[in-house]
Order: structure tokens, then sequence, then C-alpha cells
């Protein structure tokens, strides 16, 4: 009589046993230690047991990967290759560490060189699991100081990329669960420092189909009313910053960390109103403001806001990590006023004419790009700066800006201009003796400058011809009258 009973179930591989008694295991510990935990335990005792416990959750994950392993030998080789964007998963991978790093007092930072491809193949789950098992494990192991994930190319060919990935952090040992996973993700360990804490890995991804995400550049007619979100730790830089650009008409947003100001912008967005200029601090207390700007522009929907960074800290590498994470200004803090204004003037210009990605503007490459006859204009009303760069906008003028007297002769005597445009009632000297002493310097440059000066004053006026002075343009400023006095230069 044939046997009508369920045949056997297949028995556990001795390596699955070992591993359910493994898990089980870990399970009676963890529940242990959150027993203990519930007790009146002093701080000295207290945090060792959550030390312990952090460090427990490490194994669920990687007794995950080790089943996975078994299970997965017999998978097709793309079973789990998806094509992704390495800076997105990479981006969002951060701020899910960002809190507990806030919290330890370590500053989390990334760097991708430009030349590593964005859209990838393989598989990025895995790939986001060894980097948060690494980044988290460094986290506990920091009480202070810099957690730096770098990220380069080590080869490309038409079809395949070598990505090394290298974290660096304040000190302890690397995780041991990630350099597990790395070897499951078929990488190779290249730096395994103890002393020092670094660790590396490479490993090889397919090239994705990229996709391009067109930026909208904002069109910017004037700044005057323009809406501008400052984002800063520091309240003092807030309102410092904001009192400077509420005298150029702009209407300062305040934010006091990354989260507050990605909700103000998107806010912002859905009220149909959105915000198309930020001023970024860097740190914005203890995040990293190039971590802020990649998730800004990494987002399809806020990806148009113009990124301009006041860096308190300022890095040898700064113009590249500006490149790297969409920022299109950069000054270092304390502000200066006339350098501010010429910036925020040439990046918002910049795209004034369509899709244009604006380029980096710095204090250097506001001297450097100059073309055109030269302009010095001295003015140190804030509101009459912006206007007349304003106006000066759509003209050929490579124009230097500074507030006083004393600045322009000192501008004078570095550089020869073509024309000086300045406000006759200057705090610091009178109109006259200015344009005299400008005339002066001028001549022995061996130049022949024309002198243009701001007054309603009429005896200012009847001496202006003697002392040199072309033209004397009366308050309040015209855009016609201005540009038919320049038309002459």
């Amino acid at each position: 009589m044939p046997d009508k009973r369920s045949p056997p179930l297949p028995k556990p591989s001795a390596d699955q046993a070992t591993l359910d008694v493994i898990q089980a295991q870990l399970t009676d510990a963890r529940d242990a230690i959150a027993l203990l935990l519930r007790g009146s335990l002093s701080t000295a005792q207290r945090e060792p047991l959550q030390a312990a416990r952090r460090a427990l959750q490490e194994l669920p994950a990687l007794l995950e990967t080790l089943e996975g392993q078994n299970v997965g030998e017999h998978l097709p080789a793309d079973a789990v290759s998806t094509q992704f964007s390495l800076r997105d998963r990479l981006s969002h991978l951060f701020q899910t560490c960002l809190a507990a790093a806030l919290e330890r007092g370590a500053l989390l930072r990334l760097e991708i060189d430009p030349d590593v491809p964005d859209a990838l193949a393989g598989d990025a789950d895995l790939l986001m699991q060894t980097l948060r098992a690494a980044l988290e494990h460094a986290v506990r192991h920091s009480a202070a100081g810099e957690i730096v994930l770098q990220v380069e190319a080590d080869f490309l060919t038409q079809s395949q990329a070598s990505i090394a990935l290298s974290l660096h952090q304040a000190q302890g040992a690397p995780s041991s669960l990630a350099i597990h996973l790395v070897r499951s993700l078929g990488g190779r360990v290249i730096d395994e420092g103890q002393a020092d804490g670094r660790f590396g890995f490479s490993c090889r991804f397919g090239l994705g189909q990229a996709v391009d995400k067109p930026i909208a550049a904002p069109r910017v007619a004037t700044l005057i009313g323009m809406r501008v979100l400052l984002v800063f730790g520091s309240a003092a830089d807030r309102a410092e910053i904001a009192s400077v650009v509420r005298q150029w008409h702009l209407q300062p947003v305040e934010a006091d960390s990354g989260d507050m100001a990605v909700a103000l912008l998107d806010r912002a967005r859905l009220e149909g109103q959105p915000i198309l200029l930020a001023l970024l601090g860097n740190p914005i207390h203890g995040e990293d403001g190039f971590l802020l700007a990649l998730r800004i522009k990494r987002d399809s929907h806020l990806a148009q806001t113009l990124l301009f960074m006041l860096a308190a800290q300022g890095r040898p590498g700064d113009a590249g990590r500006c490149q790297a994470n969409g920022v299109t200004g950069y000054l270092p803090l304390p502000i200066n006023p006339a350098d501010l204004s010429a910036a925020l003037t040439a990046i918002t210009g910049a795209t004034a004419s369509g899709a244009e990605t604006p380029t980096l503007v710095t204090r250097h490459s506001l001297r450097e790009s100059r073309h055109g006859a030269s302009l010095l204009l001295v003015n140190a009303i804030p509101a009459e700066q912006l206007l007349l760069n304003h106006f000066l906008a759509d003209t050929d003028f490579a124009i230097t800006v500074v507030a006083s007297g004393e600045e322009a002769l000192r501008a004078a005597r570095a550089q020869r201009f073509d024309v000086v445009l300045f406000d006759a009632q200057l705090p610091d000297i009178d109109g006259l003796a200015l344009a005299r002493a400008l005339r002066d310097i001028d001549r022995l440059a061996g130049g022949d400058a024309l002198l243009f000066a701001l007054s309603a004053d009429v005896t200012f006026k009847r001496h202006a011809v003697a002392a040199g002075i072309g033209a004397v343009l009366a308050r309040p400023i015209s855009k016609a009258a201005l540009m038919k006095a320049l038309s002459k230069s």
C-alpha cells in the first residue's frame, strides 16, 4: 500500500541552523538589556549598556545578509541590479544619519568627485546598507570632529565604473559589519586603518542610463522686493545679513537649520511664490552647508533655487565643492556689503536670459571676469548701490563697487578706471575734493577718466566743471539720464 504521508520537510542546513540560534540569542540579549535599562542606574552603569544595545542593533542586518547570500547564490546575476542615482541615494542616506551625528557633536561631510558618474546600475540597497553601517558606527565612536565620506572614480569604461569610497572619522576602528557587507557587495576593502578610523573600499557598477534633470533657471528682472532665504545657525549672523538685504529692499525669510530651510522652500513653492535665492552659512548648527546645498539641488521641486554660501570656516577646495553641489556664489564671513551686492547681481543676472546654469561667483571671479570699459562706483548707500548695479547690468562695464572716498582713492591708485560714478555726499570726504584727487591720480597714470557725480546740491553743480566732473546726475536717479551720460564714455 502506497505511503500517503506528506514528504518530510527538508532539514535546514547547518549554517542556517547556526544563524537561527544566533538570532534567538540576540533577541534574548536585547530583551535583557532593555529590562536592565528600565531600572535605576547611574550614568556610568547606563552608558555601557546603551552602547551594547546599539552594537546589537547592527547584527540582525548582518545575519539577514548571510541568509541572503545562501538564497541568492542561484539567482541570475542581475536579480538585484537596478538603475539608481548615486547622488540622490547618498544625499538621502546622509539625512538619515544627520540627527545622530548632531547629537554626538560630529560634522558629516560628503565629497563626491565631479568625475564620478551619477547614473549607475547595481545593488543600490546593499551599497547604502554598507555605507549606513559604516556611518552609524563612525558616529557612535566619534565624540566630536568631522566624519567625511569621499567618493571618487577608480576607472571608467563604456559600460562599467569602479567607484572608490573612503570614510574618514575622528577616531575608532571601522565597522566589522560594513567590512563584511563590502565583501557581500563584491567589493574590495582597500583601507582598513585601525588607529585613525579610515575605512575605504572599491566596487564595480554598471553605467545606468543618464537622466538629465534640466533646471529651469529663474528669471530675475530686479532684486527689489525679492524674497531671500537666510540659513544660518547663528542668530547674530542672520540679524546682520537680514539688516543688509533689507536696505536693498529684499525680503528676508530666516531659517536656523537645514530641515527648516527645506520646509520653508517647499511651503513657498506650494503657495505658488517660490523663493528663488538662498544664502547659506557653513556650518549651520553643526550641519555642513554643502550637504544642505546638495539636498536642495537633488530635489527636483527646489533645484531652481539659486544658492549663495557665506562661509565662516573656509577650506581649500571650497570652489570645487561649490560647483559639485550647485552653489553659484561664495564669499567669506564677515560680509562686505559691496561685494555681496555685486555678487548677488551677478548670479541673478547670469540666468536672466534663459536656461544657462550660473557659474561660480566669488570675490576673485568678480574681479577676474570683468570685461569692457572699467567703471568705479562709489556710493555709501546700499539701496543706491543695488539700484545702480541693476541699471548697469545690461552694459559692458566692468564694475568695481566701493562705499567710501578712502576706498575709492585706494582703488584708483591700484587700477586705472575709464569712468568713475560717485556720490557727492560721501560721509568721509567732500565730493569736490574727491573729484580733484581722482583726477590727479588719473593724470599721473596717463588716463583720461570721465567723472560723474550724484548730487542735488546747486552749489556743487556750479563748481563741478572746475573740479573735472563731466556731469552731475540729480536724485532720484533715472536710468535714462545715467545711460545718456555714460554713452559719452
